[in-house]
């Protein structure tokens, strides 16, 4: 396989990481659910009563910052791969604050168009993962850890990203019901969890066959 230049990694993770603010903030604003790990980002920020998802994001984010820290010698995770981390979604949920804005220009004016919305800002939120994937430059503090997890386990990174994902949801949901927060949770939450994989697949086999990216 070719290798990616650098100039074009930053190319793709650029646009990854706008499309993934932008389907993000819609995906929340038409408020038929969003995935399991946003569903712990809204909590955090009903809780806090943040204004912004990205400063909501970057809480949650801290909390496995700590957790790699304290577990770091286990975990085998080097300082300069932690700072990469830290870094990456700093920039990330600045990018998702600064296309806040984009939710407040969409216009709801029936179910049918709300579902609509809510589909393609899926959609845009799975190109934006794919070419995040494909530029390798962002590399979250949760993502960091669930791979320095799996690699200590033994299991696949699907594997251990599948349990760390349902404990996550499953936290959250507990919260969620002990201070009665108005996240939502519904068959949107259902249609990302079974469909983003698939989506996402599709889109890396369709950007590969027209592109050869």
């Amino acid at each position: 396989m070719e290798e990616i230049k650098l100039s074009t990694r930053f190319i793709y993770g650029a646009i990854g990481a706008i499309l993934l603010a932008i389907g993000l903030n819609v995906t929340v604003a038409v408020d038929l659910g969003v995935s399991m790990f946003d569903t712990s980002t809204l909590a955090i920020q009903y809780l806090l009563n943040m204004e912004l998802l990205g400063n909501a994001a970057l809480v949650l984010h801290a909390i496995f910052v700590i957790l790699i820290i304290i577990f770091r010698s286990k975990l085998d995770i080097r300082w300069i791969e932690l700072g990469i981390a830290i870094l990456s979604v700093f920039i990330l949920t600045r990018i998702i604050n600064v296309f806040a804005f984009v939710a407040q220009t969409i216009t709801l004016t029936s179910f049918a168009t709300t579902v609509v919305y809510f589909v393609l800002s899926v959609l845009v939120f799975n190109i934006g993962v794919f070419f995040m994937a494909k530029s390798n430059l962002f590399v979250t503090p949760y993502d960091r850890f669930i791979l320095q997890l799996s690699w200590l386990l033994n299991k696949e990174y699907g594997t251990t990203r599948l349990i760390c994902d349902v404990a996550l949801f499953a936290t959250t949901i507990l919260v969620i019901l002990i201070f009665k927060l108005p996240v939502p949770i519904s068959i949107g939450t259902l249609y990302i969890i079974f469909t983003s994989g698939l989506q996402i697949n599709l889109i890396s086999k369709i950007f590969n066959k027209l592109f050869n990216i």
